[in-house]
């Protein structure tokens, strides 16, 4: 009785063709058949990336300028220079409306725009960066103390108080700024105990505030009565050493 050889797995895939020649070796045969297509395809390839590495590059470059022309306006808002600062800022915006200092740049417009005592020009301005979103809540917050400025100083009181307020509650760091705001958007309104009692939060939560004194100087002419100040210890006292036989 003959006995059959038992075929290793080895043995079997000796016997079949390797499956990746195979693939291989169609793939090029249809690429020869088909040459054409295949340039076409790869130009087309090379054509997209070079578009991409263009279109990075051009952002780049939009970038770098915006990043340079807004602190040169910066420079000129610094020196207080607003109504040159507010055109360099204005111009930035116009230009370069897709990177991220051109967004920035119709706040600081509104800025300058509003130390230069033109509070319709900062609303227009300010209301244009707050249309479009917000990523930074610090920004958005320095634009609403703004703008609640601005329309303090055109009479419209309950705009004014509505977005100090929204700057208040917000999640920036200029809370003390807010509560500033709001209160002579309050005072301006006629609201005298609202605004008294606003002066008096922002002396709570800032009392080391840069405007305390004006806070103070306030809530006493709206006929408030503001919180005792705080007698700090005196420290660093030079020592007075005594010689002996002298009188002490």
């Amino acid at each position: 009785m003959s006995q059959t050889k038992k075929l290793s797995r080895k043995d079997l895939h000796l016997n079949q063709p390797d499956e990746f020649v195979t693939t291989t070796g169609r793939a090029l045969e249809w690429a020869k058949q088909n040459q054409s297509l295949v340039a076409a395809a790869a130009a087309g390839l090379l054509g997209l990336l070079l578009a991409i590495a263009g279109w990075q590059w051009i952002q780049q470059s939009r970038i770098g300028r915006s990043t340079q022309e807004f602190y040169a306006a910066s420079e000129l808002f610094r020196r207080e220079q607003w109504e040159a600062a507010g055109k360099s800022f204005d111009d930035l915006a116009a230009s370069l409306p897709g990177t991220p200092y051109g967004h920035v740049a119709r706040l600081y417009a509104g800025r300058a725009a509003l130390r230069a005592g033109q509070p319709a020009e900062a609303i227009a301005k300010l209301n244009d960066f707050l249309a479009q979103p917000v990523s930074d809540s610090a920004l958005e917050q320095l634009a609403r103390v703004n703008l609640s400025a601005a329309l303090t100083a055109q009479g419209q009181h309950e705009q004014a108080i509505a977005e100090a307020s929204r700057a208040v509650d917000s999640a920036g760091p200029a809370v003390g700024e807010a509560l500033v705001a709001l209160a002579r958007a309050q005072e301006a309104s006629g609201a005298k105990d609202k605004a008294i009692e606003t002066y008096l939060r922002y002396l709570k939560d800032e009392p080391e505030g840069t405007v305390r004194d004006y806070a103070r100087a306030r809530i006493l002419a709206l006929g408030g009565t503001p919180p005792p100040e705080e007698k700090k210890p005196l420290t660093n006292l030079p020592q007075i050493q005594v010689q002996p036989g002298a009188p002490e």
